[in-house]
């Protein structure tokens, strides 16, 4: 997946962090790639959590300030995206490397940043260009 201007929020902050992601989902899919998804699952996995924790309350922070209506949308998706990372890191914890969890963990990403920040998180940036706060 690719970083595009058809993602941008029109906050640099929040579009900086998206990028982020974008790169640690095509980083992880080159390790898939090279045969080397056992030793980087347990890692991604912790990324993606740690990458959560920071960024949805401040994405949530900005949409309520702009009056989002997008907002409750937002919140439940990402209260769902966090449930499902805590149940792959608890599997993994539990069962150790899958590689049809990693595999099944990078689609979940790959389709949140079609489905989430593509067609969510960009409803932001009207707002934002209109100077909505």
């Amino acid at each position: 997946m690719q970083w595009t201007e058809a993602y941008r929020t029109g906050i640099p902050a929040l579009d900086d962090q998206h990028k982020m992601l974008f790169q640690m989902s095509e980083d992880f899919q080159v390790v898939i790639a090279e045969g080397a998804g056992e030793r980087s699952y347990g890692e991604f996995l912790r990324s993606l959590r740690l990458f959560v924790r920071a960024h949805f309350g401040a994405e949530e922070s900005c949409m309520l300030r702009l009056h989002c209506a997008a907002f409750d949308v937002n919140k439940r998706a990402h209260e769902g995206f966090s449930k499902a990372i805590a149940e792959l890191e608890a599997r993994f914890e539990r069962d150790g490397f899958s590689a049809i969890d990693a595999q099944a963990a990078l689609e979940m990403v790959d389709r949140w940043l079609v489905e989430h920040i593509g067609r969510i998180d960009v409803q932001m940036l009207p707002l934002v260009e209109a100077g909505t706060s």
